[in-house]
């Protein structure tokens, strides 16, 4: 029950966490300097996937994780080095598209169990978004949920609420009754 107060913790007094948890903190530290510096090799293409990134600042040993020298804890940024700004840029759109569609089905959607779970798959991209901005989430079963939840987020409406047409979608605006504006 003291996790999420522990996490407070470590931004508000970081002086007062203990010697693993300052570790951990500055280890993250020197590796998004390296990832930086990465990135700043080759903005537009990225280094394509099985390449090492770069560590100007050396890190300390942890090759207990054998990915440690291809895999960041900053998932996002790790999609610009392997893939380039336009890989990034996609996923950024991707995750903000999402984030888009799933609140408007959220505002359109009648109440019960359908709302329950369009809430529930939003609310995980958002979630899994930021976990993926401090840690490492490109992993097969993560790709499964994220996938599932994105496929929930994004399918389009047949429920409207009190006569509201959702986005994009000409059959429900003839069963709306709405006129179709071009």
């Amino acid at each position: 029950m003291g996790f999420p107060a522990q996490a407070v913790k470590g931004v508000v007094a970081p002086e007062q966490l203990g010697e693993q948890d300052q570790a951990s903190d500055l280890y993250r530290i020197a590796e998004n300097i390296d990832v930086n510096y990465t990135i700043r090799t080759s903005p537009i293409f990225g280094l394509g996937f099985g390449q090492k990134f770069y560590r100007p600042y050396p890190l300390p040993d942890i090759s207990n994780f054998e990915f440690n020298e291809y895999v960041p804890h900053q998932s996002f940024l790790w999609i610009w080095i392997r893939t380039g700004f336009f890989g990034f840029a996609a996923i950024v759109y991707v995750i903000g598209r999402a984030v888009m569609m799933g609140g408007d089905r959220m505002y359109r959607m009648r109440d019960g169990p359908d709302a329950v779970i369009v809430a529930t798959a939003l609310y995980f991209v958002v979630m899994y978004t930021i976990y993926c901005y401090v840690d490492i989430g490109w992993d097969p079963r993560n790709m499964v949920l994220l996938g599932t939840a994105l496929s929930i987020v994004g399918r389009p409406l047949t429920s409207v609420r009190r006569g509201v047409p959702p986005l994009d979608d000409e059959p429900a605006r003839a069963m709306a009754g709405t006129a179709v504006s071009a």
